[in-house]
């Protein structure tokens, strides 16, 4: 279950993955696997290298929050997500993903 009360407590249940190049991707790892401030803050700071880092930043700093029973944080950061020019013209699917959460949870994006 994704929002298990365990995320960021070690990461004993978390898939190991081998090196990515995307650095949203390893940050995002890191948030998950250890779930610290400073995890969190590598992860906000992958925002700034560009469009679709921006983008996959505030989803899955996002879907942290909502694994963590944060549901004000999840949706903040999730509809930001699908604000970002990235979201709206990328066609990517996770773009459009992120469309459907928020839909399914009833947030405006």
């Amino acid at each position: 279950d994704a929002r298990a009360p365990s995320v960021g407590v070690g990461g004993a249940d978390l898939m190991r993955v081998g090196p990515d190049p995307r650095r949203y991707m390893r940050a995002a790892y890191d948030l998950f696997n250890a779930g610290d401030a400073a995890s969190d803050a590598a992860l906000e700071d992958v925002a700034s290298l560009g469009p679709v880092d921006e983008f996959y930043s505030l989803l899955y700093r996002g879907l942290w929050r909502e694994a963590r029973g944060d549901a004000a944080g999840a949706r903040a950061f999730i509809v930001e997500a699908t604000r970002t020019p990235f979201a709206n013209r990328s066609g990517d699917y996770m773009a459009a993903l992120a469309l459907v959460h928020c839909k399914r949870r009833g947030w405006a994006t």
